[in-house]
């Protein structure tokens, strides 16, 4: 399997499969970055507050499907909404914004079986691990203070949903 680098930190698995990326408020810039670099079948969902920034950016790189609370841009509703309403299958999930958000779509890819890849955003203060700021629960022991927690800004940000708690 070839991988891909994302611009943020950990690798994300770039193979032949369909994707859906979700992005969603302060999610959806690392999301178009992904985006351009991954050379696979995408579908791109966005969830949208009250103002839209960046989604015609996200054309030439796959079908976009824009969600907004209000209805006035796409579905009515979140990023999990718009998925439900166009019934769009994938391989896997790619996906950045808020906790609430990841913590959906983290649920509805352990109900299909999809693996599920998250880029968390999180407070750094440091950047290089040293201060512990950015930890986020794991379901394992790291091997750098032995607890079930990850530094964001060294061993991420991507993980694989089953490997973190929110």
């Amino acid at each position: 399997m070839e991988y891909v680098k994302n611009v943020t930190g950990n690798d994300c698995a770039d193979t032949e499969l369909k994707a859906i990326l979700f992005g969603g408020g302060i999610g959806v810039p690392p999301m178009l970055e992904l985006a351009k670099r991954i050379n696979i079948e995408k579908t791109i969902i966005l969830g949208y507050r009250d103002e839209l920034f960046l989604n015609e950016d996200f054309k030439p790189y796959g079908n976009v499907i824009l969600a907004s609370e209000s209805g006035e841009w796409g579905t009515k509703g979140n990023v999990l909404t718009a998925f439900d309403a166009h019934n769009i299958t994938a391989d896997a999930f790619a996906g950045c914004g808020p906790k609430v958000m990841l913590n959906a779509i983290k649920k509805v890819a352990a109900e299909k079986d999809i693996p599920f890849y998250m880029s968390l955003e999180e407070r750094m203060a440091c950047g290089v691990g040293a201060c512990l700021a950015c930890v986020c629960k794991t379901t394992s022991k790291d091997a750098h203070s032995n607890v079930n927690n990850a530094r964001v800004c060294v061993d991420g940000p991507v993980f694989e949903a089953k490997e973190v708690e929110l």
